[in-house]
């Protein structure tokens, strides 16, 4: 029933079907809900939490995966070069603790904290502190840790935290699909919101490569960054070594290696188009964003290389799949963006 439901939305949002009209009524409402939400933020910024130190929130305006954690961790790689101590906050889609705020560590479990929280910390080794509140994340981060910028993963439209630079993500293969507001379209918020911004952000393409709506409610394509993400390696997950005559043919050379690959993100096609793309042949096993992952979902493939996201990565290796890697990449942006942000955060 679920992946009917996505189906059907996925045809309504971005293949031109048309929406149910049960639908349009609740496009209305909610509409009028986030503008006012927004417009009471503008309205009352002073009421809002700002933190000690500079905030930057890298969120969407879309539903679904767009390429946030490539580039928060390509920000913090880039400020922690400039000799800045960077933190994160994180709601932690999907996790499930018995408290919070949390502190990821390197023995957090994804279903405490969170997939992308997770990686994020092994990754880069920031610290990340993970709360659906995220005024209470940020003020518990500033507690612990002595950071000079603060990142906010997601949470453009949780106005309760006040923010330095607000940076936009959209794939330019999705887009804003439709134009419409959820449930009749993806957004989050109209896309006019594109107006108040600092920086967009486009997966795969430039402004471009968008619907003019969107270069129209930006007023300037100067603060549009394009951001291509590029392959570094394939990367074995704990017993994955242990399988024979597999490990020395999963580098990136892969041509005509028949692979599995495995998604449980936002956008899976477009995981399986960059493994593609390092002549892979593979047989597409999409999983819905944030999945859980058990043992009994990998049964029917042990007979080939299983190549999947970092992100599930981190939720499948407790499960010690032995014929298991994963796909690491990083994020390409004109460093000009770190530059600009520097220069917005702390003017000379």
């Amino acid at each position: 029933m679920t992946s009917k439901l996505e189906r059907y939305f996925q045809q309504v949002w971005y293949e031109g079907r048309a929406p149910a009209m049960l639908l349009k009524p609740l496009e209305k409402v909610y509409s009028k809900v986030v503008t006012h939400k927004r417009k009471k933020f503008l309205a009352e910024s002073a009421s809002g939490y700002t933190p000690t130190v500079p905030v930057i929130v890298v969120g969407n305006i879309t539903v679904g995966g767009t390429g946030k954690t490539p580039l928060t961790l390509f920000l913090i790689e880039a400020f922690v070069a400039k000799g800045l101590q960077v933190g994160v906050i994180s709601r932690g889609y999907g996790a499930d603790a018995a408290h919070y705020p949390l502190i990821v560590d390197k023995n957090a479990s994804a279903d405490d904290v969170g997939d992308e929280p997770l990686m994020m910390h092994l990754r880069s080794g920031a610290p990340v502190v993970v709360d659906p509140d995220r005024v209470a994340a940020a003020k518990h981060l500033e507690q612990h840790y002595p950071v000079d910028i603060i990142i906010s993963d997601d949470g453009l439209q949780h106005y309760a935290l006040n923010r330095s630079v607000e940076i936009v993500v959209m794939d330019a293969t999705r887009g804003i699909g439709n134009g419409r507001c959820l449930p009749t379209g993806p957004l989050r918020e109209p896309v006019s919101r594109l107006a108040d911004i600092d920086y967009l952000v486009v997966n795969g393409g430039d402004v471009t490569s968008l619907a003019a709506d969107v270069s129209q409610a930006l007023n300037d394509d100067g603060k549009c960054y394009r951001m291509d993400i590029q392959a570094e390696g394939v990367l074995a997950l704990p017993g994955a070594a242990a399988s024979t005559g597999v490990a020395e043919s999963c580098g990136l050379e892969l041509d005509e290696l028949e692979v599995y690959g495995v998604a449980g993100i936002g956008n899976p096609g477009r995981f399986f188009t960059t493994l593609s793309q390092y002549g892979c042949k593979v047989i597409e096993k999409p999983f819905p964003d944030h999945y859980q992952y058990d043992k009994t979902d990998f049964v029917n493939m042990a007979d080939k290389p299983i190549i999947m996201t970092e992100k599930d990565a981190v939720k499948v290796a407790p499960l010690q799949i032995t014929n298991s890697w994963y796909l690491k990449v990083k994020a390409n942006i004109n460093p000009q963006l770190i530059d600009d942000i520097l220069l917005k955060l702390f003017p000379e």
